[in-house]
This record gives C-alpha cells, sequence and structure tokens, in this order.
C-alpha cells in the first residue's frame, strides 16, 4: 500500500472515529438496558433504550426495546409510539426483518389499547383494534412466516365483532342488559387469563436462568416477584367465583355453566396458591405443573360463561390458551429487546463512505433513490 493511500485510510478512520465510539455507546446501552430487562427491572431498562436512542436517533433496535419496555408496563401508548418510530426507521434503512416484528408489537400494543377502553369506550376500542388489524396485516405482508400475527388479527377481527354485538344490545341509557354482569366477569377473566399466561412465560425464563446460573442472588428476589403476582390472581379467581355463587344464589333457575365456571375458578385458585408457595421456594419445575392447571381451569372457566358444551371446550381448548395477543405458543411475543447489531469499525467505515456518497448525490441534486450498496 502507497504511502498516500496508507495516509488517507488512517484519515478515513480518524474522520469515522466519533461514529465508532458512538456505535460502541448506543450498543453497550441497549446491552445494559436487554440486562435490566431481563431482570424485570423495566424502568432502568427504559432509561437506557432512551439514551442509546438520544445517543442514535437512527436506532431502529433502541426505539423497538423502548416499547417493549413500555409494553410490559402496560403503558400502551408509549409502547405505540416507540414501536411506531421503531418501524419506520427499520423501513428507512431496509430491514424487513425488525420492521415485521416492530409492526407486530404495534398489533398487540392498539389491541391491549382497545381491550383497555372497551368498557368505557367502545368505538374508541374499535378504532383501535382495526388499527391492530392493520398492523398485523402489515407484519405478515412484510413476514409471511410470523404465525403469532396471523394469530392475533383472527382474535382482534373477533373481538372486533364481539364489541359490535355488544353495542347493538347496550340501552340508550348505558347500563347492560344483563344484570349479573356477566360480560364484565368474562372480560375480567379472559385478562386474568393473559396475565396467568404471561406468568407462566416469566417462571419459564427464570427457570432457565437458575439452571444456567443458579448462584445468581438476584433470581431469588425475582422469584419472590413472581409468587406476589401469583397471589393477586389466585385472590381474583376465589372473588370471582364468590361473585358467580352469589349469582346463583339470587337466580331462581340454576345455571350449570355459571356452576361449572365457578367450579373450575375455585380449582384454579387451589392450584395459583400451590404454584406461589413453590416459587417462593424456588421449586420452579413443580410451579409449572401448577400453574399449567391452573391455566387450563382459568380456559375451562372461561368458555363455560361464553357458552361453550364440553365437547367444544375439548375441541378448542389448546389453541385458545393462545388467543391472547402476545401469547402465541412458539412465539416471543410481544417480541422481546433485540440484541445491538454489532458492526466492527471496518463496517463502520463502509457504511460511513456510503452515506458520504449518498450526500453528495443529494446534493448535486440526483432526482433518482440511491439504493444501499454495503
Amino acid at each position: 500500500m502507497s504511502e498516500t493511500k496508507r495516509m488517507t485510510r488512517a484519515w478515513l478512520i480518524l474522520l469515522s472515529l466519533p461514529a465508532v465510539l458512538s456505535a460502541a455507546s448506543t450498543r453497550s446501552l441497549i446491552n445494559e438496558g436487554n440486562s435490566a430487562y431481563a431482570e424485570e427491572r423495566y424502568e432502568e431498562a427504559l432509561e437506557a433504550y432512551r439514551q442509546a436512542g438520544q445517543n442514535d436517533a437512527e436506532s431502529a433496535i433502541a426505539a423497538f426495546n423502548r416499547g417493549a419496555a413500555h409494553y410490559r408496563r402496560q403503558e400502551f401508548d408509549d409502547a405505540k409510539a416507540a414501536f411506531q418510530q421503531a418501524a419506520q426507521l427499520a423501513a428507512e434503512q431496509g430491514d424487513p426483518e425488525i420492521e415485521a416484528l416492530a409492526e407486530y408489537n404495534l398489533g398487540n400494543a392498539l389491541y391491549k389499547a382497545g381491550e383497555g377502553s372497551a368498557k368505557t369506550d367502545p368505538r374508541s376500542a374499535l378504532t383501535s383494534l382495526e388499527s391492530s388489524v392493520g398492523s398485523y396485516k402489515e407484519a405478515l405482508e412484510l413476514n409471511p412466516k410470523l404465525g403469532a400475527a396471523a394469530h392475533n388479527l383472527e382474535m382482534a377481527r373477533l373481538r372486533m365483532k364481539q364489541l359490535l354485538e355488544q353495542m347493538k344490545n347496550q340501552p340508550q341509557g348505558g347500563q347492560s342488559k344483563d344484570p349479573d354482569d356477566s360480560d364484565d366477569l368474562q372480560q375480567k377473566l379472559s385478562e386474568n387469563l393473559q396475565k396467568q399466561q404471561e406468568l407462566n412465560r416469566q417462571r419459564d425464563e427464570l427457570e432457565k436462568k437458575q439452571q444456567q446460573n443458579p448462584r445468581d442472588q438476584s433470581l431469588s428476589r425475582q422469584a419472590e416477584q413472581q409468587a406476589e403476582q401469583q397471589k393477586q390472581l389466585e385472590k381474583d379467581n376465589r372473588e370471582m367465583a364468590e361473585q358467580l355463587q352469589q349469582q346463583q344464589q339470587q337466580s331462581q333457575q340454576k345455571d350449570p355453566q355459571k356452576q361449572q365456571a365457578q367450579e373450575q375458578l375455585e380449582q384454579a385458585a387451589d392450584q395459583q396458591q400451590k404454584a406461589s408457595q413453590q416459587m417462593q421456594q424456588q421449586q420452579l419445575s413443580q410451579a409449572e405443573q401448577s400453574q399449567q392447571q391452573a391455566t387450563e381451569r382459568m380456559q375451562q372457566a372461561l368458555d363455560a360463561l361464553q357458552g361453550k358444551s364440553g365437547e367444544q371446550q375439548q375441541g378448542q381448548q389448546q389453541p385458545q390458551q393462545a388467543q391472547n395477543p402476545s401469547q402465541q405458543q412458539g412465539q416471543q411475543a410481544p417480541a422481546d429487546p433485540l440484541q445491538a447489531l454489532r458492526q466492527t469499525p471496518e463496517d463502520i467505515l463502509n457504511q460511513e463512505r456510503a452515506n458520504r456518497k449518498r450526500r453528495q448525490l443529494l446534493l448535486m441534486g440526483s432526482p433518482q433513490p440511491v439504493e444501499k450498496d454495503w
């Protein structure tokens, strides 16, 4: 290599050094956020992702991971904004994989926002659900193999149909025609079933970490936190079972489906109590069995309230356990934080050359879009 070329290369490396350092800092912040996220310290994860985004405003991964943390904190409006930004950045950068995941998670956040407003503002809920359908479709166009998006697309359509029927039956006064609030019970049980499925996923992740690093003291704290969440779900199920019992006592005619739902909820609560105790003792394998049984009992209770026969329950039980967005079996859903892209100084140098070339073309007024050449 001639002295001139050597000097030119040295100058290029010096010019790209800020980009190298910035990328390393962004990657470090994203990894820091991912570590906090894995330990369910979502506020700390958010702060790291925010700093990564400030450090690199074009980082689709920083925006995506920020959305994932907001989603876990049930801050769905903030999650929507972050996933929209991630999808836009990924599209601009020609990264359909991240764009598809961002659209998928945007659909999940929109679905959750719709569920949250279904009781108080069903029209707004319908708008959110319709938007979620659009996001799931976009995700599937980008990645037809994203089975969770296809599944959640159908669930969003089904929920829209249910809401429309509910609005038709709603009297002008705004009060439900059903005096025993069965719809409210179904909604509450559906939400709790989703929470139980999410808790199952968290316990599974915790068990894997425990196997990999049995001496990690932070895992004990996470197990205790999950045990507390399990206790709350147990309490909710017992309250719903008691509410069903009161409805039965007040009614002149016994409803066998409500009776079945009550019994299933009581059994689910018993299994949840057992799971909570097992998690406190860090017996995670045993807790898995208890949680799975609780999940099945809750699904059967929901089926009973929805008026499905035992034959229908048996035939549909398995897929219905994955009906809620973010719970498709075999998928990480909502998609968890992505790893920071690893770029070497040489990668960044080549990218900086391409960017410089693109800027020069734009300055010359080139009317044609410039394709990536790296």
